[in-house]
C-alpha cells in the first residue's frame, strides 16, 4: 500500500469520533466490541475509540472462518463488531442470526 502519514491530532480526532458514535448507539462502559480486520489504521481508530468509550476491545483474526467468528462473538458477548471489508462482512452476516448480543455492524470499506 501507499504510506500515508497521520498526525497525533488526526489519531485523537478519529478515535474520539468513534467513541462518540459508539456512545450514541447505546454502547456503554464495560460493553464489548470486536474488530475483524487486518492490521490497518482503521483497526487502531476503532480500538482506541472502543477504549475511549470505556468498552472492551476484542480482536478477531481476519483469517478466521465464519464459525470461528460466530463462536468469538457469542463467547465475548460482542455488542458491536467492526469489519474491514465485504469479505469480513459476509462472515458476520452468515452467522448474525445466531449471535443474540450483536446489535450493530460497522464496515470500514465496502464494495
Amino acid at each position: 500500500g501507499i504510506w500515508r502519514p497521520t498526525s497525533w491530532d488526526q489519531w485523537r480526532e478519529k478515535s474520539k469520533a468513534c467513541a462518540y458514535a459508539l456512545h450514541s448507539i447505546g454502547f456503554r462502559p464495560g460493553d464489548i466490541a470486536s474488530i475483524l480486520a487486518n492490521t490497518i489504521a482503521d483497526w487502531v481508530y476503532a480500538d482506541m475509540g472502543i477504549l475511549c468509550a470505556g468498552g472492551v476491545s476484542s480482536g478477531i483474526y481476519p483469517t478466521d472462518s465464519s464459525s470461528q467468528v460466530e463462536y468469538l462473538i457469542n463467547d465475548s458477548s460482542t455488542k458491536v463488531i467492526f469489519a474491514e471489508d465485504e469479505e469480513q462482512l459476509d462472515k458476520i452476516l452468515s452467522c448474525r442470526e445466531r449471535c443474540p448480543t450483536l446489535q450493530k455492524i460497522v464496515v470500514f470499506k465496502c464494495c
